[in-house]
């Protein structure tokens, strides 16, 4: 397994600012996950190990990097607060996901039913379980 952890969680510098103390529970949601999919045994086969990119940004930016989302290559969310592309070859996710002020209210809960979704929706193709929000 490489180093470091499979699924990042990086908060775009325009968003930063707005978040606080939040940062921190990205930190901690960051791990959450990794320990989730480790449980659920996403790791299990090291030559196939998926990683997913997260990025938590402004609904502006969102809308900046939108334009650049081709229909056929990115999934967008019907809500339009999160949106992936994964390269089968690497294994590789890049997802971008909406923190609005209104979430920070419940922040945590809410990046971690964001990242879920998203991460539920690759690990199907690969016949893994998905994850629950339930510990």
């Amino acid at each position: 397994m490489q180093d470091g952890f499979p699924i990042a969680i990086t908060i775009h510098p325009d968003l930063s600012p707005r978040l606080g103390k939040a940062a921190m529970i990205a930190a901690k949601t960051e791990a959450w996950i990794n320990f989730q999919a480790l449980k659920a045994g996403w790791y299990a086969d090291e030559s196939c190990v998926l990683n997913f990119d997260f990025t938590l940004m402004t609904r502006e930016i969102f809308d900046q990097h939108r334009s650049n989302m081709t229909t056929s290559n990115w999934t967008v969310s019907a809500d339009e607060n999160t949106a992936f592309f994964h390269d089968r070859n690497s294994a590789q996710t890049t997802a971008f996901i909406v923190i609005r002020a209104r979430d920070l209210v419940a922040f945590e809960q809410v990046l971690q039913n964001r990242l879920v979704s998203v991460a539920n929706l690759v690990v199907k193709d690969y016949g893994l379980v998905g994850l629950s929000l339930v510990s």
